[in-house]
């Protein structure tokens, strides 16, 4: 519309000219229960036929488990890590130093690797950095899954080829679904926050719209609840 103005002569050139847009958000993918079990069988089985190896596997397993961002997992020290009181300390995240808690399944990961010379918790098989090519292996893991996941719903009697599509699942939607999933259980915006590491309240409202289901089952049985007691007071008055 300004520029419109501009070109009929109305304004000498348009106010918004150099100003930054502030970025979007895109929403980010959500896994589902059986995918997140089509991702886990996948993991197993290129694991045990050598697809991948066992530093992959973990690396994918802890940013299911963790909700951490790529770079922190495969960068990770072994000097962040406090598996006695099942922590992480990072010094230096995209949002700065911060904490992250470890459920026992993550620390149990942790603890079956085994410590070299390297400081890194995922070191590289070449060299004295940590591991990389990642992004390959996940293609791989998640075309795996994605196999796995429609053989399960051809098994169900669902139309062959209508199963799940885990080829659009990018790494960074493994975070995501971190948090989704702890919405789903229950867990607040802020607390989802604290766990991401988030800096800023706004950032974590990429989730708000998640909040819907667990709020609609609150409602739906707190109101079934008010409701069977409302029937047995008209009952006891007849």
């Amino acid at each position: 519309m300004l520029q419109f103005a501009v070109g009929r002569g109305l304004l000498e050139k348009s106010p918004a000219v150099g100003v930054k847009l502030l970025p979007t958000m895109k929403r980010g993918r959500f896994l589902t229960e059986p995918e997140v079990g089509a991702l886990a069988d996948a993991l197993n089985e290129m694991e045990d036929d050598g697809s991948i190896n066992a530093g992959m596997a973990a690396a994918i397993r802890l940013l299911m488990l963790t909700g951490c961002r790529k770079g922190e997992i495969l960068g990770l020290r072994w000097a962040w890590v406090d598996l006695e009181r099942a922590c992480l300390r990072l010094p230096d995240s995209k949002t700065g130093a911060k904490g992250v808690q470890l459920a026992a399944p993550a620390v149990d990961i942790l603890s079956g690797l085994g410590r070299s010379i390297s400081p890194y918790v995922l070191p590289s098989n070449r060299g004295d950095n940590h591991l990389v090519g990642l992004q390959k292996v996940w293609t791989a893991v998640r075309i795996r899954a994605t196999a796995l996941a429609r053989n399960r719903a051809a098994a169900g009697e669902e139309p062959v080829g209508q199963g799940p599509d885990l080829t659009d699942v990018r790494i960074h939607d493994l975070r995501h679904s971190f948090a989704s999933f702890a919405i789903a259980d229950g867990a607040t915006l802020f607390m989802v926050g604290k766990a991401l590491g988030h800096k800023q309240a706004r950032t974590t409202e990429l989730y708000a719209h998640l909040a819907d289901d667990p709020l609609r089952l609150v409602t739906e049985r707190t109101a079934a609840t008010i409701a069977a007691a409302m029937k047995a007071g008209t009952t006891a008055r007849r």
